[in-house]
This record gives structure tokens, C-alpha cells and sequence, in this order.
């Protein structure tokens, strides 16, 4: 049996994930849990051959997550779980070490297939979401000015634009206050911006964040 823990924020999501994966004979869930640090805790014990984790939620916690899962038990394969199919972060999640990034809407043979497939180290990326990584990396494609960005300071943006406050991004990043007001200096030089309304603005045109999402999360509109 191939173990596998399910990390998603909704519980009632995670639940219908959980049953949907228990399913198949040769698969068996021995872990749930959210985008917080027990989760973490509970992976060294269940001791999973595949990671899922849904991304959409707060892409921040889950870049951050999926980070902590490559670097503390790089032996566990991550699978990630989106609805969208172009952001750029991915590329990023990618660099990390993630083997598997799959549609939503995929059905339930896809994702047991791609669990197999990440398990085995083999790459598991739905169609539509391949097809616009491959787009991204032709010369004849604006970059995002967002890619000059490190990891962390990804995260960091993430976290602005997503309506998080820099006391909670430091509690997040396990850093002090200060280090989060250097990373968001260095986002600001780099994007040439001087404002959080004018780090969302960026955001939205550049895909970090959707406009419905960016409505919901933060309160600088």
C-alpha cells in the first residue's frame, strides 16, 4: 500500500479528498491535516510516501508549506492541487522540488495516476497546466516582473497582497518583525512600488492573485 497524507485547510474538502484517494486498493490516507505546523509533525510520524496539497486556499502558506515538506523530508514526493492552470508561482514550486501540479478538474483515475506517478519521482503535470509553463519559457513571452523575486520574498508578497499584517507574515516565517519589513522593502525596490494597493494592483495584472480572490482577502480597496 502506498501512503499518502492530505493537506487542505476546508476539513470538509479534505475529507471528500481523503475518501476519494482511500478509494483505490492500493492507496491508503494516513494523514490529514491543514497548511499549520502539526501538520509537520504528524507527516514525520505517518511517514507518507506522497504529499497532497491543495495550493489554492493561501498560495502563501502553501508555498511555504510545500517548502518545509522538500527540505525537512525531501525522501516524501509533493503533489499539488489547483484550480488554476497559470500562475507564477508554479515554476517556482517546480524549482523547489515539487513533482506533481494538477487541475482541480481532474477526475478521480487522474489523481490516483499522478499520485503514483510523483511517488515513482516522475513528473505529474495536468495538460493545460504544462502547456502554460512551456509558453512562459519562450523568449517571445513578457516575464513577470515577479520572477526576479527569491522564494521568500514571494511568500512575502503573497502574504500582502492576500491581506496578511507583518507581525502574522513573521509568525508565519518563523522571523522577527524587522526581517519581514527588509523582505518587503527589497519587493518594493525590485517592483518599483511604493505602496500595498500598488502591490495588488502588480499582482492582479501579473496573475499572482485573482481579482475575486484579492476582494475576499484584503481591505485596501
Amino acid at each position: 500500500m502506498l501512503k499518502v497524507t492530505v493537506i487542505e485547510q476546508s476539513q470538509l474538502i479534505r475529507l471528500a479528498l481523503a475518501d476519494l484517494i482511500g478509494n483505490h486498493p492500493k492507496l491508503s490516507v494516513v494523514g490529514q491535516g491543514g497548511l499549520e505546523a502539526s501538520t509537520l509533525q504528524s507527516l514525520r510520524k505517518a511517514q507518507p510516501a506522497v504529499v497532497v496539497v491543495n495550493l489554492d486556499d493561501a498560495l502563501s502558506l502553501g508555498l511555504r508549506m510545500v517548502e518545509r515538506i522538500q527540505k525537512g523530508f525531501p525522501e516524501m514526493a509533493v503533489l499539488g492541487l489547483t484550480r488554476r492552470i497559470d500562475h507564477p508561482a508554479f515554476a517556482r514550486l517546480l524549482e523547489l522540488g515539487v513533482k506533481g501540479l494538477l487541475s482541480l478538474e481532474c477526475g478521480a483515475a487522474e489523481l490516483h495516476e499522478a499520485i503514483f506517478k510523483v511517488s515513482r519521482r516522475e513528473h505529474a503535470i495536468s495538460a493545460p497546466i504544462a502547456q502554460r509553463l512551456a509558453l512562459s519559457m519562450l523568449p517571445s513571452q513578457a516575464s513577470s516582473p515577479f520572477e526576479q523575486l527569491t522564494t521568500r520574498e514571494i511568500e512575502v508578497a503573497l502574504s500582502l497582497v492576500e491581506g496578511r499584517r507583518m507581525p502574522a507574515i513573521a509568525r508565519q516565517l518563523s522571523v522577527s518583525p524587522k526581517t519581514v519589513a527588509t523582505y518587503k522593502y527589497r519587493i518594493y525596490e525590485k517592483l518599483n512600488v511604493d505602496t500595498e494597493v500598488a502591490l495588488l494592483k502588480l499582482a492582479i495584472r501579473y496573475g499572482l492573485v485573482e481579482m475575486e480572490q484579492s476582494a475576499s482577502q484584503t481591505n485596501l480597496f
